[in-house]
């Protein structure tokens, strides 16, 4: 570990210069240390990885480098094109999160957080505002689990829609249960049914009314 006490920075400042291999410390201190992850759950606001040591960590999608849209299909896509041997290049941020983006790009990077904080919320806001069982609307499949579907409802929001909430023509028998037939990026239409306003959660059906 290197310490430098605040009175010795400007004489230290020319040796920095002066010297390729100091200078090049400084700018790795600077930056954090990165490390390789293994991606292991994908979600519309990012996606959980594995470390080395095997605990996980959220990298969220504001910390994507390249940046991506918040949808789980979107950061699945790039997670897939972004990763070497299955892993991604990440550095710790704090609070069990991680990031793709160095200090500096991290800052820079401040005010499209923000406002893609907002954009979201407005879109929750919305949602809230204009609740209609019977409203029709338009999604991608952003999941398919055993328990249902996810589809996108809002940059980064997705809606569950249960198997019970499924028709039989997206369904298909496996062994003693069934299974959905949809595939992840199709696109279907379906209604909001449920609402949770503690979690922002949303349950959708594609049953006809």
């Amino acid at each position: 570990t290197l310490f430098r006490s605040k009175g010795s920075v400007a004489s230290s400042k020319a040796a920095f210069d002066e010297d390729p291999d100091l200078a090049a410390l400084e700018a790795r201190l600077e930056e954090g240390t990165f490390l390789m992850a293994k991606p292991v759950r994908f979600r519309p606001g990012g996606c959980f990885v594995r470390l080395p040591g095997g605990q996980e960590a959220f990298l969220p999608v504001e910390h994507f480098s390249p940046s991506t849209e918040a949808s789980t299909n979107a950061v699945r896509q790039a997670v897939n094109k972004l990763s070497r041997d299955g892993k991604l290049r990440v550095r710790d941020i704090g609070s069990d999160r991680v990031s793709m983006l160095k200090a500096h790009e991290e800052a820079l990077r401040g005010q499209e957080l923000d406002a893609r904080r907002r954009k979201m919320e407005e879109g929750i806001e919305k949602l809230r505002e204009n609740y209609n069982p019977n409203k029709v609307m338009v999604g991608f499949v952003s999941s398919v689990q055993k328990n249902g579907i996810f589809v996108s409802v809002i940059d980064g929001l997705d809606a569950l829609i249960p198997l019970k909430e499924l028709p039989s023509k997206f369904l298909e028998e496996d062994g003693e249960v069934q299974k959905p037939t949809l595939a992840v990026g199709q696109a279907v239409q379906f209604r909001i049914i449920r609402y949770s306003w503690q979690s922002d959660g949303f349950v959708a059906t594609t049953m006809p009314l």
